[in-house]
Order: structure tokens, then sequence, then C-alpha cells
């Protein structure tokens, strides 16, 4: 346990002097992003190496490396320095917290005591990660004016990718629970479509399918721990009603 929490906040080390390079350095951003990728992938795989586990090794080296990734390209849309730094700081720290926890979770050292709404500390993690790749997603598609049809494949592949591994960590069968991703798939599908019409900025939209996501993990996960009750749906439902309104409400739009 203790080697993992080196590794881990090596990890996190790394990744906030590689992100303060990529400001110093713009010009060598990709290449700066790709060595620290590298970096990073062996020390994951450094982790998962000790804790001598024989199988789904690759379930424990990907999430950590698509969270790098997203995080990677969300801070390329980010404006201001002041904000850069904060997200430096908050996407570091979490990068090397989910490292401990993934080797915590491979050792067996999970938490075992029920956490505010059942969330631990992966869950947020994995909600950070949606929030990062969603943001993402639109900064590609309005920059780089991608086509649509590319839109609605990564906007699926991010929510299959996510909601995998949330049900996956939480330990739902994913066979059992193949109605969660047919049903998310047609929300993501149809939301992503709407979206497409507004004259908003990628931050906008990306928070927009983000809440979603939030909120149908949340009471999918609550369905299969027989924890939902009308007073939990009443709360997600409010706080997602308050979130649009908070997000629609003071976004710049561009009529």
């Amino acid at each position: 346990m203790f080697a993992v929490l080196i590794r881990s906040i090596l990890a996190s080390i790394i990744s906030f002097i590689g992100f303060e390079m990529m400001v110093n350095h713009k010009d060598l951003l990709f290449w700066i992003a790709l060595f620290l990728l590298f970096l990073l992938f062996l020390i994951t795989v450094s982790i998962v190496a000790i804790c001598r586990i024989r199988s789904n090794r690759l379930h424990y080296i990907v999430f950590p490396l698509f969270y790098f990734l997203s995080s990677i390209v969300f801070f390329v849309f980010i404006p201001g320095q002041i904000f850069q730094q904060i997200y430096i700081f908050i996407s570091s720290f979490l990068f090397g917290a989910m490292l401990f926890y993934v080797g915590n979770f491979i050792l067996g050292h999970t938490e075992v005591r029920k956490t505010f709404r059942h969330y631990t500390l992966f869950d947020i993690v994995v909600l950070v990660c949606g929030f990062f790749s969603y943001c993402a997603l639109f900064g590609l598609y309005l920059f780089l004016s991608w086509p649509i049809w590319l839109l609605f494949i990564g906007a699926l592949v991010i929510s299959f990718f996510l909601s995998y591994y949330y049900f996956w960590y939480n330990k739902m069968a994913i066979k059992k629970n193949l109605i969660y991703y047919f049903i998310f798939s047609l929300i993501i599908l149809e939301a992503t479509w709407a979206i497409t019409f507004w004259s908003t900025g990628f931050l906008a939209r990306g928070m927009v399918l983000f809440i979603i996501f939030y909120t149908a993990s949340g009471l999918a996960k609550h369905n299969h721990q027989k924890t939902l009750t009308s007073r939990i749906v009443k709360e997600y439902l409010a706080t997602t009603i308050i979130a649009l309104a908070l997000v629609l409400g003071t976004t710049k739009w561009t009529f």
C-alpha cells in the first residue's frame, strides 16, 4: 500500500510539471502531452504490477490514461492563466488520488462505509472525467469543425466508456444492466443532437451532457443498490433542474 501511495504521489507531481510545461511551451504541447502519457502509462502499469493482479489488468490501466487524455484535451480550451493554474492543481491531484484508489481497489482495501449518497472517490473521479470528456468533445467539434456524425460517435463512445467503468468499479453486473446502456445511449444521442442547434460555447454544451450523465448514473446506481427512494429521485431531479437553469441562464448565447 505504501508503494502505491508513493507512485500515486509521483504521478501527481509528473502531471503537475507536465501541465506547467504545456503552459510555458505551447509550441511543444503535442510532444509534451505524448511524453506525459507515456510516463504516466508506465507508472500506472507499475502500480497494477506491484498489486500482483493476474486478470483484468487492462481494466485498471485504460481508465487512468483515458482520464488524463481527456484532461489534456480540455486543458487546451481553457482561457486565462488563473483558470489554467487552478485546473492543473485539481486535475493532477485527482489523477494521483485515482491511481491510489485503483491500487487499493485491487488490494481489496476499498471503502466499506457508505459515503454521501453512496459516492466513493472513484465515482467522483469518473464524474470529473465525464465533465472533461464531454466539454473536450464539443470543443473539438466547434473549433475543428467536425462533422456531426463524428460528434455522435464520440458522445456514444465516451458515454459507454464512462458508464462501463462506473458500473464495473461499483461491482454492478454488466450483462444484467444492459438496459441502462441502451436507455442511456438514446438519451445521450437525443441530447447531443438537440445541443448541436444551440448557439452556445463548448463549455455549456459539455455541461449539459455531464449533468445528464450525473443524473442517469446516480439513479442507476441507487436502483442497483436497492436504495432508490422517492426522496432521492426528487433530489436528483431538483439538482438537475437547478444545474441546467444555472448553465443555460449564465452562458453567452450568440444568435
